[in-house]
């Protein structure tokens, strides 16, 4: 079997997009980009595995398919790149590329073969080479507004390949990005406006320590199963209210050549802080000032 077949998805984000390849002979590559659509899966980066040949020989054949290679692409590509597509290049045979937006209803043969797709997908993350992920130490049910919260993000090595990501004093030369968000969660859905989302910029606050058996720069080597724990204190000044929260990290990953491998987003399950305290003034967006009323002619 000599096809060349990719998946890709940009559905959760255009930036960290979820890639999966299977070349001519059989080895299958997936790299997810962020953790934002499932926390649970908490593994992130680069994951592969030669698949047996009956596999990647039943999804040739829905590739293929008269009711695959029947469906119309929308119009427009659209720019950025589409939602989620789907190609296969085999010698001896035209190329076939679909491709689906959200601009529009997705034709069932699409999804049909996408579900194959998928099945590979999750059966990757299973086998994965270069890959982290992240266990938070327990946070308070609430807090008081301004005071220090002070808790640890642990990232673990979690492929079969050793792992580098950048030391704090690189992060912004490397453009790392750790973020505590907050969601209202206290208020009606409709009331719910962008003001009610808060960002914790963590990027370029020092850890208080960092623990780890090669915490070195430029770069931390993280082995298999091998960990590195940061510690972290911010004076939290969100408004008063119930927020369901996450902590999210944006970095590249190295191989142990120092080769970047992928950059991706690994984002923490959710959990809720209440934060108490008292309302300050631009907590709320300033309203409009009324209109006057206009003259009527005499």
């Amino acid at each position: 079997m000599d096809a060349e077949i990719v998946y890709q998805s940009h559905a959760v984000d255009q930036f960290f997009p979820l890639n999966f390849s299977i070349t001519a002979n059989r080895l299958a590559t997936l790299k997810v980009g962020t953790n934002r659509d499932n926390p649970a899966l908490n593994a992130v980066g680069v994951f592969s595995r030669k698949l047996e040949e009956v596999k990647v020989s039943d999804l040739t054949k829905a590739l293929r398919s008269p009711l695959f290679t029947g469906i119309a692409n929308p119009h427009f590509f659209p720019e950025g790149g589409p939602v989620r597509l789907l190609s296969i290049r085999e010698k001896g045979a035209n190329e076939i590329s679909k491709w689906v937006t959200d601009d529009a209803p997705n034709p069932p043969a699409f999804l049909k073969v996408e579900a194959e797709a998928l099945a590979l997908v999750n059966l990757l993350r299973q086998y994965p080479i270069y890959a982290i992920s992240m266990k938070l130490s327990p946070m308070p049910d609430q807090i008081e507004r301004g005071k220090p919260l002070e808790f640890s993000m642990t990232i673990i090595g979690s492929g079969s390949e050793m792992v580098q990501l950048p030391h704090p004093d690189n992060w912004l030369r490397q453009a790392v990005q750790l973020q505590l968000i907050g969601f209202r969660s206290d208020m009606p859905l409709e009331k719910l406006e962008e003001y009610h989302q808060k960002f914790e910029d963590l990027s370029e606050k020092k850890p208080l320590k960092i623990q780890g058996m090669n915490v070195t720069k430029p770069l931390i080597a993280l082995s298999t199963n091998s960990q590195v724990v940061f510690t972290f204190r911010s004076n939290l000044d969100w408004p008063p209210g119930q927020y369901d929260s996450q902590l999210s990290l944006i970095t590249p990953l190295f191989d142990k050549q120092g080769l970047e491998q992928i950059t991706c987003e690994l984002m923490s399950k959710p959990f809720p802080i209440k934060v108490f305290g008292k309302s300050k003034p631009g907590d709320e967006p300033e309203e409009l000032e009324e209109e006057e009323p206009e003259q009527g002619e005499d």
